[in-house]
């Protein structure tokens, strides 16, 4: 059971996310999705952004919609936009 702000907003983000891993990305995602199940920040928004961007991880890495909320912690997650 996760506990604090942390865990309860990567519960949220996993719950928004849970079944829409699609079927042919769950060997590759599927580690993540338990990761974030379980409470992992980093790991929620990391596969919250791979969900908006079709399940590219090179698109979630380069991702510039600086109006998303979740835009600077993907920038820290992903290492940063490569210009």
């Amino acid at each position: 059971m996760t506990t604090g702000t942390t865990g309860r907003v990567a519960a949220d983000l996993y719950d928004s996310t849970r079944d829409t891993v699609p079927p042919d990305k769950q060997e590759r995602y599927g580690a993540l999705a338990e990761q974030a199940k379980k409470g992992r920040y980093r790991a929620a928004v990391k596969l919250k952004c791979l969900e908006c961007c079709a399940w590219s991880y090179p698109e979630a890495k380069r991702c510039s919609i600086v109006g998303c909320s979740l835009h600077v912690i993907n920038q820290r997650i992903f290492g940063g936009a490569r210009q």
